[in-house]
């Protein structure tokens, strides 16, 4: 048994390590694809010629009066975010991910009034947090309330989960998740979304066994790209200390990681 939670912590390790590693490549690869659009955006800059064209018509004597022009304003900044809580003006976000410990995990938040949301989660939890302990999961359901705050420059996104987490086959305890997350992001060329934030999972265990109480204390980094108005690219690699009530089990690692796609409805 000990071989066996050996083994599975080391296999959620190098999946950590490769995630990062993932993580790591496609912001640098983003980056770059950016400045060069950037780039390229600044060579053709259709109001600079516009208003030469209406230079140059204005130093002709014409009979007709000359057209107003107009171009259309370049929409900048974000408009929405699924890791910092920004909520579109209405309508909802559909957030699907996978990784560490939901495969997969999808969810709904639904806008209730600015910068603040409600929704549904469903996902098959194999681990809870812990590598040790993987593939012990089972199904997980549960209502996320999303709350955004402006601190200047910067989001600060305020997270709670109430759920339940059925037990699977080599599970023999249902347990009630309560969750608090706080992330911290800042905007940078108008398409990333990048911070960092922490997570407390508490697990209550209950059924054949007496009440045990498991206690995550995730922190880490996340990336939020925007590729278009309504669709947006997520990464998240979190880990720290996992507390425990259980007498048979030290402290161990708490692990979270995953990479997921966000869609505004």
């Amino acid at each position: 048994m000990y071989k066996d939670s050996v083994m599975n912590k080391n296999l959620i390790l190098r999946i950590f390590r490769k995630m990062t590693d993932g993580i790591n490549f496609a912001v640098f690869a983003l980056v770059i694809l950016y400045s060069t659009e950037a780039q390229a955006q600044n060579v053709e800059n259709p109001a600079k010629s516009i208003q030469q064209s209406e230079t140059s018509t204005a130093a002709r004597p014409t009979t007709s009066p000359a057209r107003p022009q107009t171009v259309a304003p370049r929409v900048r900044g974000l408009t929405w975010s699924v890791t910092t809580n920004r909520t579109p003006t209405r309508g909802g976000i559909i957030h699907g991910t996978m990784g560490f410990s939901g495969l997969p995990r999808l969810s709904y938040h639904h806008v209730i009034q600015p910068n603040l949301s409600v929704g549904g989660l469903a996902s098959f939890d194999y681990g809870h947090n812990n590598p040790s302990g993987s593939f012990e999961g089972g199904l997980l359901l549960g209502v996320p309330v999303k709350y955004r705050r402006s601190l200047g420059n910067f989001d600060l996104g305020l997270s709670g989960i109430l759920g339940i987490r059925f037990p699977g086959p080599k599970a023999r305890d249902a347990a009630i998740l309560i969750e608090a997350e706080a992330n911290v992001g800042k905007v940078i060329f108008h398409r990333f979304i990048v911070g960092g934030g922490v997570t407390v999972p508490l697990w209550m265990g209950f059924g054949n066994r007496d009440l045990v109480f498991d206690v995550p204390l995730l922190l880490g980094p996340f990336v939020e790209f925007h590729v278009t108005p309504p669709l947006a690219l997520t990464f998240e690699a979190k880990a720290g200390p996992y507390l425990t009530t259980q007498t048979a089990r030290e402290t161990s690692l708490g692990l979270r990681a995953s990479m997921g796609i966000a869609y505004r409805l």
